[in-house]
């Protein structure tokens, strides 16, 4: 065949339909139990997740319903029937997530689930309608060939997905520090909006005001579900399911014009470690993914003939994708635009096609803009608050944000007690480490050199193979990468994954056109010296059949590594996250204040908290000037019980983003002195009731150094990472090993509290 693929012959010839589905079933049945580790723990993983599963796919199908009574028309109609359904499904999933966003703002009803099932229903039902002529596609063919057996694969990656999906929110991703994130905003968030019944401004955390298009959806599935724990698992679901319509669109969008790359491209994307990896969490990085790759199939669409409706499904798509993240800005719409206006440069029709792209791409992320206008005066907050304002922000609070996330390496804000820079990574390093080592192989380091070889083939092909669909997706990669590497702070892999897309979509390339390479040294070789033939599979097949098997192995491999790496405690069967939050809120005595946590999705409902960069109450109330028997009243007022110091995390944040100083800077001499942690204003407000009531130990690690009776506790935690540091430079550095991870005061009621007087501290 003319793509490299293999046709109807040899044993994939005469597999059967039925055969391969319990080939795939196998398959994905065995991964499942290897990355579970317990045949019980995967037959439970997939009873729970049938019932997940359903929930989510009747959720996509209900998009698709609205999506295309929304856009439809906009969507050229000589497209594929799957590239048309695929289009209008990430629309109405965008769609879906404003609509949360509108009703839960002005009307409210969050906690009706009937009425969010009905409209899921009905969505449903309208897809039904609008595809009822195109039914009969999806009848599955009684034979297939050798190309189906990349289902294997894609079998073999779901499995590895459902393992890691179906475990409770963040118990995966710790050393990363996405399970924080996800308790401090991707599932937090959406949990006290549904706590409120509404979606109201939270001025305590402020990644409430990012664009929340995934965050929607796991709103809508805490609805549908009754509650912010019994939905927990369909969220993790449906952001992995955006990674399951990535691959999806590689392998329907592709396949008639380009059946080989679409094949061998998305068992690539479906494999890649960072995909399975963030596909176990509920995160919002796969909806970029997603939308990049609609929109890139939707490219080479527009490449070769210019339709208006081409532009407009890509500029759509990276609107929906800026929905969901402001890095969708950098990593999705910034590449799309920089490789199609050189296309366009010279043609009319593609030029007026490409401005009608811009305008509708606003349209998605209007209701977020337009949202952070009314509520801070920035369209974008918490981002160029110089140019927009701060909103209610204090100028240290945004100067702590611009700083902790600029590319530059910044002092903290405020700057601790003899704080020094540390040694930092230059900008090689760091892309060495986080793009091309094997340590960290999130986005595949065999699919990175297939599209390093893919794009040098490019770079020496002919006029009559050039493929300008291919110079693009070079295209996209590189402004991808340049934007990665001078406009993120230390370059997180996380941020650069949709370059998976690019990269799945170059290697698949390769191997496309190795498998219909005719390779003289791969054949048989007869007395006269001349080649011939193999009677088997020729030779570039089977040569680019075996590197995709050996990639897809490689990255199993590493995305189980990644599981056991990343993982908190065994693996176990899906628990409820109800029961257990529940169990742990009786330990959870009254309403809590946190000082220096905001990962707060499994504590109690009420808990006051702030994020690093928002307000911290106990400070705002000290920068007031209240004597501290004022602030044990207005605590009292507003009902908190218990205050939950947690030392560690203030004494980190005040190293790296910063802390206020009047709530983490004596830590430092407390440290010094081999004093226990504390603060004055705890201290003053002992006499009025606050008391020390428990204390969390730190995790078993070793000490650097044995504690004797001549080197107590505190030149024991005076010394740095190397031991050997200058102690009044070295204590922002490290932890003292002697000291708590937190404690917890409580505070009587005010007919116990002593009468005793105390002066506010100095």
């Amino acid at each position: 065949m003319s793509d490299g693929t293999p046709e109807n012959s040899g044993l994939a010839g005469g597999l059967s339909g039925r055969a391969l589905i319990a080939m795939s079933a196998v398959c994905g049945f065995l991964c499942l139990a290897i990355f579970t580790g317990d045949l019980r723990i995967a037959l439970a993983v997939i009873l729970n997740g049938i019932m997940e599963l359903s929930a989510a796919i009747m959720i996509l199908v209900a998009a698709g319903g609205y999506g295309h009574l929304a856009v439809g028309r906009l969507i050229p109609r000589d497209a594929q029937a799957s590239l048309r359904a695929i289009t209008a499904c990430g629309a109405g999933l965008s769609l879906l997530a404003a609509a949360v966003l509108v009703a839960g703002t002005f009307i409210g009803g969050l906690q009706n689930r009937w009425l969010w099932w009905l409209v899921i229903i009905a969505g449903a039902f309208l897809a039904v309608f609008q595809g009822r002529k195109s039914l009969h596609l999806l009848r599955p063919s009684g034979q297939t060939d050798g190309r189906s057996l990349v289902w294997l694969v894609l079998a073999a990656a779901i499995g590895i997905w459902l393992a890691g999906v179906m475990r409770m929110p963040a118990s995966l991703g710790v050393p990363e520090g996405d399970a924080y994130d996800i308790l401090e905003y991707h599932l937090q968030v959406p949990r006290e909006y549904y706590d409120a019944g509404r979606i109201t401004e939270l001025r305590h955390n402020c990644y409430s005001y990012y664009p929340m298009g995934v965050e929607m959806l796991f709103l809508l599935a805490m609805s549908l579900r009754g509650g912010p724990f019994d939905g927990a698992y369909l969220a993790q679901v449906m952001h992995g399911m955006f990674g399951v319509l990535a691959a999806a669109t590689l392998l329907l969008g592709l396949r008639k014009d380009d059946d080989g790359r679409a094949r061998f491209s998305a068992g690539l994307l479906a494999t890649t470690p960072a995909i399975l990896y963030l596909g176990w969490l509920a995160m919002s990085e796969l909806a970029m993914v997603f939308y990049l790759a609609v929109a890139a199939v939707w490219l080479r669409q527009w490449l070769k003939t210019g339709q208006i409706g081409a532009a407009a499904c890509i500029g759509l798509m990276a609107g929906c994708a800026c929905a969901t993240k402001y890095l969708a800005i950098l990593f999705v719409a910034a590449p799309l635009l920089a490789v199609m206006l050189p296309a366009a440069i010279l043609s009319k029709k593609k030029i007026l096609g490409l401005a009608f792209g811009v305008v509708l791409g606003c349209l998605p992320a209007a209701p977020w803009l337009v949202r952070n206008a009314a509520l801070t005066g920035n369209p974008v907050f918490p981002l160029a608050t110089k140019i927009f304002g701060a909103g209610h922000w204090s100028a240290e609070s945004a100067q702590r944000w611009d700083d902790g996330h600029g590319p530059q390496d910044k002092p903290p804000v405020p700057i601790p007690p003899a704080w020094k820079t540390p040694p930092g990574n230059t900008q090689l390093d760091c892309f060495i480490q986080n793009f091309l080592s094997p340590e960290k192989p999130y986005l595949g380091l065999l699919t990175i050199i297939l599209a390093g070889l893919g794009i040098c083939a490019m770079i020496a092909s002919t006029k009559e193979t050039f493929d300008p669909w291919e110079l693009c997706l070079a295209g996209i990669l590189a402004v991808q990468l340049v934007l990665w590497i001078f406009m993120t702070h230390q370059m997180p892999w996380r941020f650069i994954v949709p370059a998976t897309v690019p990269l799945s979509l170059l290697a698949g390339g390769v191997l496309k056109k190795l498998a219909g390479a005719k390779l003289d040294w791969f054949r048989r070789k007869t007395p006269d010296g001349q080649s011939s033939q193999p009677a088997a599979q020729p030779p570039g097949r089977m040569l680019a059949v075996a590197i995709f098997m050996s990639v897809a192995l490689t990255s199993a491999i590493a995305s189980y590594n990644i599981m056991g790496y990343s993982s908190r405690g065994l693996s176990s069967p899906p628990l409820s996250i109800r029961e257990l939050a529940e169990k742990g809120w009786q330990l959870q005595e009254g309403k809590w204040l946190l000082i220096g946590d905001s990962n707060v999705y499994y504590f109690k409902p009420g808990t006051v908290y702030a994020t690093v960069f928002d307000a911290q109450l106990l400070d705002e109330m000290i920068r007031k000037g209240h004597e501290p028997a004022r602030i044990v009243e207005e605590l009292r007022a507003m009902g908190i019980t218990h205050i939950d110091a947690n030392w560690i995390r203030i004494w980190w944040m005040a190293r790296t983003y910063g802390f206020p100083a009047s709530l983490s800077t004596e830590l430092f001499d407390r440290s010094l002195a081999g004093e226990n942690p504390g603060l004055k204003i705890l201290d003053a407000m002992r006499p009025f009731g606050l008391e020390a009531v428990d204390e969390i130990p730190q995790p078993a690690r070793q000490s650097p150094q044995p504690e004797t009776a001549a080197a107590p506790a505190a030149s024991q935690s005076a010394s740095g990472p190397t031991g050997n540091d200058d102690q009044r430079t070295a204590r922002p550095f490290r932890y003292p090993y002697n000291w708590p991870m937190a404690t917890i005061y409580k505070l009587a009621p005010a007919a116990n509290a002593s009468p005793v007087p105390a002066s506010r501290p100095k």
